[in-house]
């Protein structure tokens, strides 16, 4: 697990597959440190990245376009237990093709 001051990131990594369970802010500043880790695990077998929401208190518009970066790069990107909040966002910009349904 990797973490800042607001931050933390665990990567699984499965088959083909990443799960990438974050906890804390994903703002600018943690876009970056996120970004890097998720580069660091993706090979060429790795076809899917899931993305736990579940303990993330707040978004940005950096996080939006490295979840759109991340999905030019594969099959399938999917947001998992996203918050009302972050629903809304994702709805207002035009990328609720990301979430699940809970």
């Amino acid at each position: 697990m990797r973490t800042s001051e607001n931050f933390s990131c665990q990567i699984i990594k499965l088959d083909s597959e990443l799960l990438v369970s974050l906890q804390g802010d994903l703002d600018m500043y943690a876009i970056s440190n996120l970004q890097e880790i998720i580069w660091d695990h993706l090979t060429p077998e790795i076809k899917r990245v899931t993305i736990d929401c579940d303990w993330v208190q707040y978004v940005d518009s950096a996080f939006l376009q490295l979840v759109t970066r991340i999905a030019n790069q594969l099959e399938t990107v999917k947001l998992i237990n996203a918050s009302r909040t972050i629903r809304k966002i994702f709805e207002i910009s035009g990328l609720s093709n990301f979430l699940t349904e809970d």
